[in-house]
């Protein structure tokens, strides 16, 4: 049996995932430009770092487990469906990320990302993301694929344009 999911959980986990860190990050930003500037380098680094990470430990599920390779062969339809979301994702944040190369690429990727961790809380929430788990990998590992084939286009973009 699932669990209704109420509007202000969702409502709720949006303004913790999305809105406060964008305005802690701008707040920084404005009282503590130099600081913000000296780390962020090693912040993307440790993001960088954890990512590849993620996908290691994902891949390495993925080896060590018959059974969620079994679930994985979701069938050429569902496996599409997981592209065309994963595409779309990025092409509404590079479209409504501004003039901006560096702002349309980050909204991009964020917009990827941030799909998927919502899906898994409300799935959570309503007690079936067990059940949701080998969709949620495909997308993740999909969406991987799409948001590194995006950073190259978006880099080889840039460096044509700068030249």
């Amino acid at each position: 049996a699932t669990q209704q999911v109420s509007l202000l959980d969702v409502a709720w986990q949006i303004g913790k995932v999305t809105f406060l860190p964008v305005i802690i990050g701008l707040s920084l930003r404005y009282f503590f430009p130099k600081l913000v500037e000296s780390i962020a380098k090693y912040i993307n680094m440790l993001a960088n770092i954890l990512f590849l990470l993620l996908v290691i430990a994902i891949v390495a599920v993925l080896i060590l487990s018959a059974d969620l390779r079994a679930q994985l062969l979701v069938g050429w339809p569902a496996f599409f469906a997981v592209i065309m979301a994963g595409v779309a994702a990025v092409a509404i944040g590079h479209l409504l990320g501004g003039p901006r190369s560096d702002q349309r690429a980050g909204l991009a990727v964020a917009c990827l990302a941030r799909n998927i961790g919502l899906a898994i809380f409300i799935a959570s929430l309503a007690g079936i993301a067990e059940a949701l788990f080998p969709t949620f990998l495909i997308y993740i590992l999909l969406g991987t694929t799409i948001q590194i084939l995006y950073s190259i286009w978006i880099k080889r973009h840039n460096a044509s344009s700068d030249s």
